[in-house]
């Protein structure tokens, strides 16, 4: 099939690594994919940096930027109309981004389907978590937009179950969760030498956490626990992997607490690639604390690697662990019984090597593959058009 690929995204991130992982798919899947985006391909998505553009976002009025995505809408329905004139696509898939309403716009006037992935509901999110200057009109796109598509893609039951909620019709919303490269299989599960150049000591248990350090994921908790606890005592090391607008203030507690270099180490923004090799250091991976519809690429990735995982028992993430078997699940709020669950895990090695087992045969056995996600999606196509769905008139 030939899918044109659209988004309106600076693919800083985790959304960047998405959006490549996905094309990747599609095209090993033997399909043909053109990319439409501000962004060309190839680009950021393994960076972990801010784009000049992303800094310009920063700096900009929040009323200005809402108006600035609502107007790309006049430029990109034009421009996707003329791609798909030149390139005649099977079908348009679309990252969602808010007030973006160009793909299923274009879908209706061309009869070309449209497949909507949706990882955050991004107006109830904003309203949640930042701020919206227009948050009727956002929550009324959001509606019309996850509503007008062929299919929507969510990536949790949580995520669909808001959308829903919002006012989308139920039999247009799949859950479909993020996935891994089906190559991460094939990683080695650790890396001595890695973790002694980090300075790290060789008989130390490492607990790791990747990813774009925000207020959310709850690390500098995570740092206080590590010291009232006494962690380090118990032989234990935390390894922090990856940037973000907290990472100096996490830098800064760890040095006041006495642990930073000691005990809690820091890597700073690393390419993507070079993440699969911090986690193969890790013994135990941490995801303190996540968004309650969020599915966390990390968290497969540390399936994929052998490693597992202490997270919060929350609805989206009991989708993809199971307490005892893949990892240690609890609530995080609870500070005694989230310091209990490290410590079990810590004074067991066997039951690290069990649930180490465990979880990479639940990436196998519930196809956790961006391969099997580009499947997947194209058969839902395939399935609209064998009941009559439309392809491109234009």
């Amino acid at each position: 099939m030939n899918i044109l690929y659209h988004h309106r995204t600076m693919v800083e991130d985790a959304q960047g690594i998405h959006i490549a992982e996905m094309i990747r798919a599609f095209e090993l899947n033997g399909h043909h994919v053109e990319l439409f985006s501000l962004v060309k391909r190839g680009g950021r998505e393994q960076k972990g940096e801010v784009s000049l553009l992303g800094r310009l976002k920063s700096a900009m009025p929040e009323m200005i930027f809402e108006l600035a995505e609502i107007s790309y809408n006049l430029f990109a329905i034009f421009a996707l109309l003329l791609k798909i004139i030149r390139t005649r696509p099977d079908f348009i898939y679309e990252r969602y981004a808010l007030y973006n309403a160009a793909g299923v716009v274009v879908s209706r006037l061309t009869g070309i389907p449209v497949v909507l992935e949706v990882n955050a509901p991004l107006a109830f999110e904003k309203r949640q978590y930042g701020h919206l200057s227009f948050p009727r009109l956002a929550a009324w796109f959001e509606k019309i937009i996850c509503s007008s598509a062929t299919y929507t893609l969510t990536v949790t039951t949580p995520l669909k179950n808001i959308l829903i909620a919002e006012g989308v019709r139920p039999e247009k919303v799949i859950v479909m969760p993020n996935g891994i490269r089906k190559e991460l299989l094939l990683e080695s599960p650790n890396n001595p030498a890695l973790k002694e150049s980090l300075g790290i000591p060789r008989d130390a248990i490492v607990l790791g956490f990747v990813g774009w350090f925000r207020p959310w994921h709850g690390l500098d908790r995570l740092i206080d626990l590590f010291y009232a606890q006494q962690l380090a005592q118990q032989g234990a090391c935390l390894l922090l992997v990856g940037g973000g607008p907290i990472l100096a203030q996490l830098q800064a507690q760890a040095e006041r607490l006495g642990l930073s270099g000691r005990s809690v180490f820091f890597t700073g923004p690393l390419p993507h690639d070079s993440v699969y090799q911090h986690i193969k250091v890790f013994d135990l991976a941490l995801q303190p604390n996540v968004t309650s519809y969020a599915s966390p690429m990390k968290i497969f990735e540390y399936l994929g690697l052998g490693k597992p995982v202490l997270a919060p028992r929350f609805e989206n993430i009991e989708e993809i662990l199971t307490d005892g078997y893949n990892s240690w699940l609890c609530d995080i709020n609870d500070e005694v019984q989230f310091a209990g669950m490290i410590k079990n895990a810590l004074s067991s090695a066997e039951e690290i090597r069990a649930r180490s087992a465990h979880a990479r045969e639940t990436v196998v056995s519930r196809d956790y593959f961006w391969e099997g996600n580009a499947v997947r999606t194209v058969k839902l196509v395939e399935k609209k058009r064998h009941k009559g769905g439309g392809k491109c008139v234009a």
